[in-house]
């Protein structure tokens, strides 16, 4: 199967955003669906709730960052230590959305 190098290769931005969503499914789908399902399981464990997971991961956008921050809460780790932790854990995205901005 080729892959087409330009929209124009799809004729419309329409067939471009469907072919798209359907590779999207399979392998992406599947990684994606079990890491939000050990995720879920990792904050149901501690004992939170699923508005906190709902809330990392609507504020957070990286599950590393994520799983810091529940198992270090889980330990009774102090606001800042947790702050910190997942602070430098995401770091890790500045060079790409320093290279990503002036294409913005």
């Amino acid at each position: 199967m080729s892959v087409p190098q330009s929209l124009h290769d799809y004729g419309s931005a329409g067939r471009a955003l469907t072919a798209g969503a359907w590779r999207s499914f399979g392998v992406p789908s599947i990684v994606l669906g079990g890491s939000f399902l050990g995720f879920g399981a990792l904050v149901h464990q501690v004992g939170l709730s699923v508005w906190h997971a709902l809330f990392s991961t609507a504020t957070g956008w990286a599950l590393p960052g994520q799983i810091a921050l529940v198992e270090l809460y889980a330990v009774g780790a102090s606001v800042l230590l947790i702050a910190l932790a997942v602070g430098l854990t995401n770091a890790r995205l500045l060079p790409m959305t320093v290279t990503l901005i002036p294409l913005l």
